[in-house]
């Protein structure tokens, strides 16, 4: 379907609850809350917008209301979709978490459709079976994403977890707005803390570090278990700080991380007499943390430890009799931090298997 209105002449969308010429009227439709809908606005070139008595929206005479300014600044805040996006997308696995988000807030009268209406959108051609139920769907989904592109940002989600794959949501309303972890930094800001890490950490260490990720494989999914190379920290303490209406608040504390606030509605161990806690906090690896364009391997290793040392989003497992390990189904986002360059360049990397 996404390639029909893909190769379409022009796409006409009849809002039939908006009755409104005037900018700003857009938002409030129904459409915009719709499964299928998001592909019938991203795939089609050319579109033109009616309202409810078939009048053209704000009056807008233009061949493609993609190429009036004024609509497409509306659309991209009714959806959160990005302007470029709106007008040139392009159905692919790219920033495959943002497309997951711009649906996270639509419905659809199947429950399987808020997943096979993404196939489309992201050029994957699997089977559409109705009955399955919106976990399987979905979970077929991610892991189809996880398989060809090995995009790790589609784990970071919170709410209720998947039967199928502890990893993975059991709805797509998951996916909800990251917060903003990583802080912008200025060409000074960057220069100044390469001069501070330089310092710091030896040119040995750098170099080291860098060789522990420059050949480390992307996640890959098969039989039922997500196999991920990480950073791991093991966890050391782990204090009950508050329970609220079934969701407890811990402070977890993890070699190498500053403290880290956990809320989740599963009970943890607090014992302290354990010689070793079943838990770990681990940091997906993401290729985009190296760059590999940088022929200089001491430069890239001070690059990629300053990457490091930013705030990440984290994912605490609970390690299994068997030694895999499931996911611990977090009720916000874990943003964890490390302690000092030192930390970073003593990091254990290793690749976990996830059930």
């Amino acid at each position: 379907m996404f390639s029909w209105y893909h190769q379409s002449a022009l796409t006409i969308v009849h809002l039939a609850d908006v009755s409104s010429l005037s900018a700003g009227a857009l938002s409030s439709s129904v459409w915009f809350q719709r499964g299928w809908t998001l592909q019938e606005l991203l795939a089609p070139c050319t579109v033109l917008f009616y309202t409810q008595d078939w009048s053209l929206y704000m009056n807008c005479t233009a061949p493609n209301h993609k190429e009036d300014a004024i609509i497409v600044k509306e659309l991209a805040q009714a959806t959160g979709i990005s302007s470029d996006n709106l007008t040139n997308f392009h159905a692919s696995m790219d920033d495959a978490r943002s497309k997951l988000q711009w649906a996270a807030s639509r419905h659809t009268t199947r429950p399987e459709d808020n997943a096979y209406s993404l196939f489309g959108i992201f050029n994957l051609h699997l089977p559409v079976l109705y009955g399955e139920g919106k976990e399987k769907s979905l979970g077929r989904l991610l892991q189809e994403i996880l398989s060809q592109s090995r995009n790790i940002s589609i784990l970071h989600w919170v709410g209720e977890q998947s039967s199928s794959h502890s990893c993975f949501p059991a709805n797509i309303s998951s996916y909800q707005p990251l917060p903003c972890v990583q802080p912008y930094l200025t060409n000074v800001a960057i220069q100044r803390s390469m001069s501070r890490l330089q310092r710091l950490v030896s040119i040995d260490d750098a170099q080291n570090m860098y060789g522990n990720f420059i050949n480390l494989p992307g996640a890959r999914f098969a039989n039922r278990t997500l196999t991920l190379p990480c950073i791991i920290h093991h966890v050391q303490a782990v204090k009950l700080r508050q329970t609220h209406r079934s969701k407890h608040t811990y402070e977890v504390q993890a070699a190498g991380l500053r403290p880290v606030q956990i809320i989740s509605q599963e009970e943890l161990e607090e014992t302290t007499e354990l010689t070793e806690f079943p838990y770990v906090l681990i940091r997906p690896w993401d290729r985009k943390l190296i760059d590999y364009s940088e022929k200089d391997r001491v430069m890239a290793g001070y690059k990629a430890l300053m990457q490091l040392e930013q705030p990440f989003m984290a994912l605490m497992l609970l390690r299994l009799p068997e030694g895999e390990y499931k996911r611990i189904c977090a009720s916000h986002f874990i943003v964890a931090r490390t302690d000092n360059p030192a930390s970073v360049v003593n990091s254990e990397v290793v690749t976990v298997d996830i059930v």
